[in-house]
């Protein structure tokens, strides 16, 4: 922390963690107007008349540096940061001041020499005829008005006679203005927005050719339209049904399997934008009509579950979704083979009568000594050594109704369902190095099993089927959240086997926020 004295020549220098006062009293005459930090080490002094420019040196003295400025240069200065941009190798010095709308640097005042400074005019004259500016009026510490964001945006608080008139919306007086808040941002980051993009289209794909989904939020509900839970009827022309009890795949309805409705049996997504009833209307849902909802939810599950057992493969089906994942799938196996020859790689023996030259024991061949080879051969296994047992991984996947509600939004769940096939495509076949299964987690159970230790799906039918059983159980699971759960549970569990090395890996989509937990790192 740092105080200092406006108009004054004192700073006071508060180091917590060290539990360090430091005072500093600048040169007679000086008069701060503003100090802005560099670094930890660097700070620009805005003094009355010039700049200038301290810093902490390693052998504990404290250096007052005279800067060379232009008559033009900025007064003002409100705050200033250090931001790490894509195109810059070093950070971005960025000051807010009250003459521009930005001043960027990239090397003063972060360096002591000479750099060049970038500044945005502010536009003069730009406020609202009808505000009222014969009085103008500033902040009582405008310094602490302003602000600069990790992402280099610059926030500030103006007061009303400085609103700019673009500001102003035609239907509303200026009067009805207390201030704005006015965001500069000051980076010109079209390489880094591009980046960006590319990033997205590659880890979501491109999503153009697909039907941009909305949601509708509904206040109105009419409970009086619940009744006995149903499937319902389906529709063969898939026509979007909205508020009703009649159709399966509506949504925003009441008793039948869809979306954003309340008292149907299960999620059903029929491809269309959702009509969500608030979370009240849920809650109003009696309990006896709970339980047979739920009751015909776990007959159906179980019939879908038998189907899934006997059905034939769908090769069409299995090759679609390993499209998606088969390079990177070939990547992992590579990567997994890589350690497996490093591991049976061809050893240097010494002391050998033929073969290479060995440069150590040049000395000893003066000297008539034979054995001044070396040769590579495949080294012998240390019986006496111990074994190295198979790394043991366990995969967390989320399969809660969030995950197939949100489908349709982000596709969410069939992003976890590729990654759980790319698991099972490239561990196969490697179970002398690696042993893993895979669970779910939903509000329904903390671990759901889908593939078992030790007997891993052997071939696509049978990972199609492991597939489709977690889709199919985010779609009739209970609401609700188990990712806590799961993780202990699993790490429990794991950490008591003889392996090499253990892991948990989890994937959750769970808002902690909602359920008040936080995160904290040790």
């Amino acid at each position: 922390l740092m105080f200092f004295e406006r108009q004054g020549r004192n700073i006071r220098m508060l180091d917590a963690d060290a539990s360090l006062v430091t005072d500093i009293t600048l040169p007679e005459g000086s008069r701060i107007q503003n100090v802005l930090p560099v670094n930890p080490y660097t700070h620009l002094i805005e003094l009355r008349d010039r700049y200038a420019l301290m810093s902490f040196e390693e052998d504990g003295r404290c250096l007052l540096r005279a800067v060379d400025t232009p008559t033009n240069i900025p007064k003002n200065l409100l705050c200033s940061r250090n931001v790490e941009i894509a195109s810059n190798k070093q950070p971005l010095h960025i000051i807010a001041s009250d003459q521009y709308y930005a001043i960027t640097s990239n090397g003063f005042p972060m360096t002591f020499s000479a750099g060049e400074v970038n500044v945005s005019k502010r536009e003069q004259d730009s406020s609202h005829d009808d505000v009222h500016s014969n009085k103008p009026y500033q902040y009582a510490h405008p310094h602490l008005n302003s602000l600069i964001l990790d992402s280099g945006h610059i926030v500030r608080a103006m007061p009303h006679w400085r609103i700019p008139a673009k500001a102003i919306h035609e239907d509303i007086s200026p009067d009805d203005y207390v201030g704005v808040l006015e965001i500069v941002d000051p980076l010109n980051e079209n390489d880094s927005i591009s980046s960006a993009l590319n990033a997205w289209e590659k880890l979501f794909g491109d999503q153009t050719d697909e039907s941009l989904r909305l949601e509708f939020g509904k206040d109105d509900f009419d409970m009086s339209k619940l009744d006995d839970p149903k499937i319902g009827k389906v529709d063969p022309a898939n026509t979007p049904h909205v508020g009703g009890s009649t159709w399966a795949g509506g949504t925003g309805g009441y008793n039948t399997a869809g979306l954003g409705g309340v008292g149907g049996p299960f999620r059903l997504d029929a491809g269309h934008d959702v009509h969500q009833l608030p979370q009240n209307a849920k809650d109003a849902v009696p309990e006896h009509i709970r339980r047979k909802a739920r009751e015909i939810a776990k007959s159906e599950y179980k019939k879908r579950l038998h189907e899934i057992d006997m059905s034939e493969h769908d090769a069409k089906m299995y090759n679609a979704l390993y499209g998606r994942i088969e390079k990177q799938s070939r990547i992992l196996r590579s990567v997994i083979d890589s350690l497996e020859a490093k591991a049976k790689e061809r050893q240097w023996i010494r002391h050998q009568t033929n073969g290479d030259l060995d440069d150590a024991k040049l000395v000893e061949g003066i000297t008539g000594e034979r054995t001044i080879y070396r040769r590579r051969i495949d080294q012998k296994p240390d019986e006496s050594a111990e074994q190295n047992k198979p790394k043991r991984i366990r995969f967390c996947f989320d399969v809660s109704g969030s995950m197939y509600r949100f489908n349709g939004y982000d596709q969410r769940l069939q992003r976890s369902l590729e990654s759980a096939l790319l698991v099972m495509e490239s561990l196969h076949g490697k179970h002398s190095k690696i042993i893993y299964d895979i669970v779910g987690h939903s509000g329904e159970s903390e671990k759901v099993s889908f593939v078992k230790l030790n007997n891993s799906p052997s071939n696509e039918n049978s990972r199609l089927k492991v597939l489709k059983k977690m889709l199919l159980h985010s779609q009739f699971c209970m609401s609700g959240d188990s990712t806590l759960e799961c993780m202990q549970l699993s790490a429990d569990e794991i950490s008591k086997e003889d392996s090499d090395e253990r892991f948990v890996v989890v994937v959750s989509d769970a808002n902690f926020d909602r359920f008040l937990l936080f995160y904290k790192t040790s």
